[in-house]
């Protein structure tokens, strides 16, 4: 849940992560993707550093206690500028697959009867940078926070 965003503004995870705003709109995507995920009955194994327990964290915990995951994952990403692959595909002119990430998530909300809102507008924001070729001011994004 960390591609959509640098898609959307044009800046990378580790920027996205820096800001506060955008950490907020961002860490909303990721709860409501760990909230569903656990809903539906989906054992998330450990990626990246990122544990079941952590996801746990991010669903549940206070905000100021879960907003440590992305900072946690800022820090594993490093100095060097990591635009995600969403954005990658947006500079080269390709499709996106935010309907396979972002979009999977409304998906699944939709199966088990509940909704997924912040995902639902990330998806529409990374079409219209597709559309448009013009990547959005953080303003506009941090408003779903």
């Amino acid at each position: 849940m960390v591609n959509a965003l640098p898609a959307i503004v044009g800046h990378s995870v580790q920027d996205v992560i820096r800001d506060p705003g955008l950490r907020r709109v961002m860490l909303a995507s990721m709860r409501e993707t760990a909230r569903i995920g656990l809903a539906s009955g989906v054992r998330f194994q450990p990626l990246q550093g990122l544990t079941p327990v952590l996801v746990r964290v991010v669903a549940f915990a206070p905000r100021r206690i879960a907003q440590q995951v992305p900072l946690r994952i800022k820090d594993r990403l490093g100095d060097v500028p990591n635009l995600g692959s969403t954005q990658q595909s947006i500079r080269r002119g390709q499709p996106t697959e935010v309907d396979h990430i972002n979009g999977a998530v409304v998906a699944a909300a939709a199966r088990i009867g509940r909704e997924a809102p912040v995902n639902a507008s990330l998806v529409e924001l990374v079409h219209e940078v597709e559309r448009t070729g013009r990547f959005l001011p953080a303003s506009v994004v941090r408003r779903l926070g």
